[in-house]
């Protein structure tokens, strides 16, 4: 190849790449905290929040992609009246959670089963 296709080459290269760079985010895809790992860490948080703090994921029953989001789906068991994790569960409730995300935020959390 000679000098000139070279040159020819790398200034088509430089000229896609910066008119990929310079596309308005409106036209480009949602790339953001977009993995299922996020969004299960996202949800069990918001759970264990919403189970007023006092609360463990033990499972995670689901994460299906939907759209711009995921879809969560898990089991938590909640201390009633106070820390007592070492009393062979007679003080806790046994629940789950659903939670979807949408770009990023949680757009939707139920939690069942707790009392």
């Amino acid at each position: 190849m000679n000098l000139i296709a070279k040159s020819l080459l790398a200034t088509v290269a430089t000229a896609t790449v910066a008119l990929g760079a310079t596309a308005p985010a409106s036209a480009q895809p949602w790339n953001g905290p977009g993995n299922s790992r996020f969004a299960i860490e996202q949800c069990s948080r918001a759970a264990v929040a919403q189970a007023h703090g006092n609360a463990r994921v033990i499972r995670i029953d689901g994460a299906d992609r939907t759209g711009d989001g995921f879809r969560i789906r898990g089991e938590l068991v909640a201390s009633r009246g106070g820390n007592h994790w070492g009393n062979r569960g007679r003080d806790r409730d046994h629940g789950s959670f659903t939670c979807r995300t949408d770009h990023g935020r949680i757009a939707d959390l139920d939690l069942h089963g707790l009392r």
